[in-house]
């Protein structure tokens, strides 16, 4: 009886740090709005029991807030979270595309596209540190409950590219067509700073039906004295978004 009255509170507890999370994410951009928000997020990160489970529009997350700013930032104000490159990498998803999330880390980008298609869809989801991954298996899964007509979404736990050898593991392109992948409507990849390398061996190799169509990737990968802007360049690709954190380039399609 004990153990159920805990367990009843724990989850009164728990719905209305939920309800504080939402009355967030609905605050107005403006001044006042912003305060508040930022009340709201403070008193959460220092009661609730964590992690947090948050709904941020159609999607169900468990959110570490303390550890992930990221996380953070979605969960109390989605909108000011990567937004505009999220919208744009689901318009240029057909309802039947494929989309390939190269460092998947919670679930973030590879759910918002899982909303962007259909049954006849395919999401890939890659990411090599466990702990993500485990979280990114529960969030996938949470949200496939809900929504029974997503996508078929794999996932794998496990890297391109030995961060200390450079020394690639798993090549894209054995990942794309173990896969069986007939094309890859839109790539995104972060991968903390062997971009460069996966891609250009995957363009090196890879037949062009299964060049990406559309490529996200942070802005720190195309420093000045990164090759990939020649390659992308040569290769017919050109930008269509640059925000502070990421670019958007889209394959010039003939």
């Amino acid at each position: 009886m004990i153990r159920n009255l805990y367990r009843q509170k724990t989850q009164e507890l728990r719905s209305f740090f939920e309800n504080l999370v939402e009355i967030s994410q609905s605050m107005p951009n403006h001044l006042f709005g912003q305060l508040a928000s930022q009340v709201l997020r403070k008193t959460v990160v220092t009661f609730a029991p964590l992690p947090l489970e948050a709904r941020v529009g159609n999607l169900q997350m468990s959110c570490d807030i303390q550890a992930s700013h990221a996380e953070m930032q979605f969960a109390f104000t989605p909108d000011s979270f990567e937004s505009k490159e999220r919208k744009l990498l689901t318009w240029f998803l057909p309802n039947d595309g494929i989309f390939v999330d190269i460092g998947a880390d919670v679930g973030i980008y590879t759910l918002t596209a899982a909303t962007a298609l259909s049954n006849n869809g395919r999401v890939i989801a890659v990411e090599p540190d466990a702990t993500k991954f485990e979280r990114l298996r529960k969030n996938i899964s949470k949200n496939a409950e809900l929504y029974p007509d997503w996508p078929v979404i794999d996932m794998f736990e496990m890297s391109f590219a030995d961060s200390q050898s450079n020394i690639s593991n798993v090549s894209l392109l054995k990942l794309v067509t173990d896969a069986q992948l007939p094309q890859v409507d839109v790539l995104k990849i972060d991968t903390g700073g062997d971009e460069e390398l996966i891609l250009e061996d995957f363009f090196d190799t890879a037949p062009l039906v299964l060049f990406p169509k559309t490529i996200c990737l942070k802005n720190d990968v195309l420093s000045s004295n990164s090759n990939l802007n020649t390659v992308f360049r040569e290769l017919g690709y050109f930008k269509v978004f640059k925000s502070k954190t990421n670019v958007v380039y889209r394959l010039r399609l003939n």
